[in-house]
């Protein structure tokens, strides 16, 4: 394949085929499963949350590593409303008549200050 001035190959892939998943992600999430799946770690993970010493970010994150994040659904029924929706239409309206004028304009006329 041939290379242009940046260095990148054209026509090629400059990352890993579609479908084949990080390696590193996967490595994260084979250990984290070893982890949360050896009957040890979990005898001294019931006894850690007993006991509460444990940050529960971290149990957290290595139980998502291991079994993937839950999914979360968002339903969303109302109308969306932007308070100020009118003054923000009529500042668009403005901004959009200034660009018009300035385009009207020949180049290098010098516009007199307000």
């Amino acid at each position: 394949m041939s290379r242009n001035t940046s260095g990148l190959k054209r026509g090629g892939s400059l990352g890993r085929p579609k479908g084949v998943p990080n390696r590193a992600t996967q490595d994260a999430k084979e250990f984290c499963g070893g982890i949360v799946s050896d009957p040890t770690y979990q005898e001294r993970l019931r006894i850690r949350a007993l006991d509460g010493p444990l940050p529960p970010v971290l149990e957290c994150l290595l139980w998502h590593y291991a079994f993937g994040r839950p999914s979360q659904r968002i339903e969303h029924g109302g109308h969306l409303s932007v308070s100020g929706e009118s003054e923000l239409v009529e500042r668009l309206k403005r901004g959009r008549q200034r660009v018009a004028q300035m385009r009207a304009e020949p180049q290098g006329a010098i516009k007199p200050s307000n």
